[in-house]
């Protein structure tokens, strides 16, 4: 299987072998995190008559910090905001902490006074969220997603002596193609589920000698999560229309 040279995340990054050594440093570390896509469930039509409220499709992103405990706040006329430490009035806020292991991601929800659906139905005083689930609070909707973007680039200095998972070869580029003319340094692609190092070979080396184990299945060949190759990064899910 070869890779498309026009559209392909792979040869994107091609260039980036031309003047970096084969250890470059890290430009962009594998992430995962959880996050609110936040909207508001109605906004107000232009002053008339009907003086209606109309469903709103605007949202904005809400990270969640990978540890400890969030408070989900809501201040008037500027809307929903999501900070570390806790607010001056603690009844107010709904405290939020995500659990994130290798294949799943989850988001202990505690409520506040304030009144609290999940999913449409009045939540409890504690709860969990896994991604895909919406909470309803103070007129705003927030649907909860997992950000992923893994590593596409030259291989790291900590990646030798690793194997691939799949191939089960070195990742090291001085033996990954140990009978190129001229030992070609291979792409390699870091699942951000569970840090496993796949090569992703491109147009950089020969077609002969190249290997895609991170684009054979579309699944990390560790832990079978999906292999996101977009540089900006993708979400399990978005805000419904």
């Amino acid at each position: 299987m070869s890779i498309a040279v026009a559209e392909s995340p792979v040869q994107s990054v091609v260039a980036t072998l031309e003047s970096e050594s084969a250890f470059a440093p890290a430009a962009q570390r594998p992430l995962k995190c959880l996050g609110f896509f936040a909207r508001p469930l109605f906004a107000p039509e232009p002053a008339g008559p009907s003086c209606r409220r109309t469903p709103s499709r605007k949202a904005l992103w809400l990270q969640v910090p990978e540890e400890g405990i969030a408070f989900l706040t809501f201040d008037p006329g500027q809307g929903p905001r999501l900070s570390a430490g806790p607010p001056e009035v603690a009844a107010d806020a709904v405290a939020i902490e995500s659990v994130m292991l290798e294949r799943m991601a989850f988001l202990a929800v505690r409520r506040s006074s304030r009144a609290v659906r999940i999913n449409g139905a009045p939540a409890p005083r504690m709860a969990v969220l896994r991604p895909g689930d919406e909470m309803q609070a103070e007129d705003w909707v927030f649907t909860l997603s997992l950000f992923a973007r893994g590593y596409l680039g030259p291989p790291l200095r900590e990646h030798d002596p690793l194997t691939c998972p799949r191939c089960r070869t070195p990742i090291a580029p001085s033996r990954t193609v140990p009978d190129g003319p001229e030992h070609p340094i291979g792409l390699v692609y870091i699942c951000p589920f569970c840090g496993a190092v796949h090569h992703c070979h491109g147009e950089e080396v020969p077609a002969e000698s190249r290997l895609e184990c991170a684009q054979m299945s579309g699944e990390c060949a560790r832990c079978f999560m999906p292999v996101v190759l977009d540089p900006e990064g993708e979400y399990s899910h978005a805000p419904r229309d």
